[in-house]
């Protein structure tokens, strides 16, 4: 077998392997989501996947590693979407790029919502060894770049007194609790970005 081949061979197989962990952990989050963290079944998420149980336990040692390796997916994720939209509006005016920013949060928190909303309730509850504090933190650390890039443009005030990130954080986070709390979360529209941008740079006195 000349070098070619097994180099082929070899990235097949890394390929079928990446594509049966992603198959894996789409099953996880959506059975999840449905049963909860602690009452999933793993034979369930392979059922759903489409493999045998053994298989998955190939892949991830229990629900726990599973859970951490959705929770590290899914903050990946985050972190890229929002890295590739502020990239993208590096250009604009602070308050579009603040809106690109919201926007790509907001995308994300409606593509896994409910997983999401899980992962919020462990954390308040203690429910699971994974740490879903890693995706509030990512994205706490995003509201800080942001706002550091707004201050540098002379859009946000460089108050040391007061931590805008955690105020934009805050909104977020706020928005998302919305429909956890109320079945009736915010639609990512541009609309609703730009109602968010305009209250943490304005807020919401009347102008009367």
């Amino acid at each position: 077998m000349n070098e070619d081949s097994s180099s082929g061979k070899q990235r097949l197989r890394e390929k079928i392997r990446g594509a049966t962990a992603s198959a894996i952990l789409e099953a996880g989050e959506a059975v999840f989501a449905e049963q909860g963290l602690n009452s999933a079944r793993m034979d369930d998420i392979a059922a759903r996947a489409g493999v045998a149980v053994g298989t998955l336990y190939n892949y991830f040692a229990d629900r726990t590693a599973l859970i951490a390796a959705l929770v590290d997916s899914r903050r990946d994720e985050l972190i890229h979407r929002i890295d590739k939209a502020l990239a993208s509006a590096e250009e604009l005016p602070f308050q579009k790029q603040l809106e690109v920013f919201v926007m790509a949060a907001f995308q994300h928190f409606k593509t896994h919502r409910p997983f999401l909303t899980i992962l919020m309730e462990a954390e308040s509850a203690h429910l699971t060894t994974a740490k879903p504090r890693d995706s509030v933190r990512a994205l706490f650390e995003r509201c800080e770049a942001v706002v550091a890039r707004g201050v540098q443009l002379g859009a946000v005030k460089a108050d040391t007194l007061v931590d805008y990130a955690a105020m934009l954080h805050g909104c977020l986070r706020a928005v998302f609790t919305r429909g956890r709390i109320c079945g009736d979360p915010v639609d990512p529209t541009p609309e609703n970005a730009a109602a968010l941008v305009e209250f943490f740079l304005r807020g919401a006195g009347s102008s009367g």
